[in-house]
């Protein structure tokens, strides 16, 4: 086999290779998938093409990064009012004495939750709560002996707890 025959196999083979990778990474992008395939009708044109597409994720990997950065302030904005405008609905409910509203946006409603551990001061739990090695609290064992009615100093089980939830249409 010649020099140029054997070049062309390899080159055969590589883009056997750029092809089956490309069948994976756009697996979810069919129409890039095409393109990519298509367009390509040698090794070289293949790696820059592959080569380009590499600087185009990394541009808009940066680009997604510096955005997300400059919109973390939005987005805690937004997370901090919700979570008090719940507070707030949440209130309002529990006085008005009823345990549902049906909207047009949302039926909301105050719902039982489970029993919750309240650590009002975890140095105050005795060691026995504690696992051995780093000083870790074994809150399993400490909620089972609360739930069995053991007082335990430092935690409590707050019991008849409720939550508000919110189910949008």
């Amino acid at each position: 086999m010649s020099d140029i025959a054997r070049k062309l196999d390899h080159e055969a083979e590589a883009v056997l290779i750029m092809r089956a990778a490309y069948a994976e990474i756009f697996a979810d992008d069919k129409e890039a998938l095409k393109l990519s395939i298509e367009s390509q009708t040698n090794l070289d044109k293949i790696m820059r093409d592959a080569v380009a597409r590499i600087a185009d994720c990394m541009d808009m990997a940066a680009s997604l990064k510096v955005r997300a950065k400059t919109t973390t302030g939005r987005r805690n904005r937004f997370e901090r009012q919700g979570e008090m405008l719940r507070k707030a609905v949440y209130a309002a409910i529990q006085k008005s004495g009823q345990r549902k509203f049906e909207l047009d946006l949302a039926t909301v409603s105050v719902v039982g939750s489970p029993d919750a551990v309240v650590y009002e001061d975890e140095t105050a739990i005795p060691v026995g709560y504690w696992k051995p090695g780093d000083p870790v609290l074994d809150r399993v064992a400490v909620r089972a002996d609360l739930e069995a009615g053991k007082e335990i100093p430092g935690a409590r089980l707050e019991t008849n707890r409720t939550t508000l939830n919110i189910k949008f249409t």
